[in-house]
């Protein structure tokens, strides 16, 4: 039996609209204002190319990481404080998932205490394995470097694995590593052959097992 890979943010759950609190609230700091289509500016890219536009959109005082350790402690109080936002039937295909004893991984970009913050939120069994954008000597995605570490840790050959993501550079990760791929969300993704869904929600136990036959 495979395992199943999933990326987080805009797949597992629903963060953009905590992301986008949590920059207005540094730049308010300053007495600036953020608009959507600042925070939209920053959709797609690593933390430290967020924090860099934000500084230079806004003429920030910050360094790059001041501003990191800014964004990734108001997430942290949001996630202790409000709960993990998880797209709608998330908690359940991963339920069904642990009960099939298929394993699943979370894999991101994101810092280790968030990644841990969803992985505690998680249902029994699941997400027991964790590949973060803190791993040292590892590039990140779009380079398969953390797919395929994720699957060295759960001991399952790429090859078996089925990668679920939301983005393009996700999906090229995915590929890169040699995985099996399924794409969520509304987003266009060209040139890479992948099973379409609308949401993680809308994927069944069924859809997994056979996407990994």
């Amino acid at each position: 039996m495979g395992a199943v890979l999933f990326d987080m943010d805009g797949t597992l759950i629903d963060s953009e609209p905590l992301w986008h609190r949590a920059e207005a609230q540094i730049v308010a700091g300053f007495n600036q204002e953020w608009s959507v289509e600042d925070g939209q500016a920053l959709t797609g890219n690593s933390l430290f190319d967020s924090a860099c536009i934000m500084i230079q959109r806004k003429n920030l005082p910050l360094a790059p990481q001041a501003v990191i350790e800014m964004m990734v402690s108001a997430m942290h109080q949001f996630y202790v404080t409000q709960g993990i936002p998880w797209i709608e039937g998330a908690k359940s295909l991963l339920s069904e998932l642990a009960s099939a004893n298929i394993a699943t991984a979370l894999v991101s970009a994101s810092y280790d205490i968030l990644v841990q913050d969803v992985c505690r939120s998680a249902p029994k069994g699941s997400l027991s394995i964790m590949v973060t954008g803190s791993e040292a000597d590892i590039r990140q995605k779009p380079f398969g470097d953390p797919y395929l570490l994720a699957a060295k840790r759960l001991g399952v050959p790429i090859n078996e694995c089925l990668v679920v993501e939301d983005s393009t550079p996700g999906l090229k990760a995915g590929k890169d590593a040699g995985a099996r791929l399924a794409l969520v969300g509304q987003r266009e993704v060209s040139g890479i052959e992948a099973a379409r869904f609308s949401s993680v929600g809308q994927m069944t136990l069924s859809d997994v097992q056979r996407l990994l036959a």
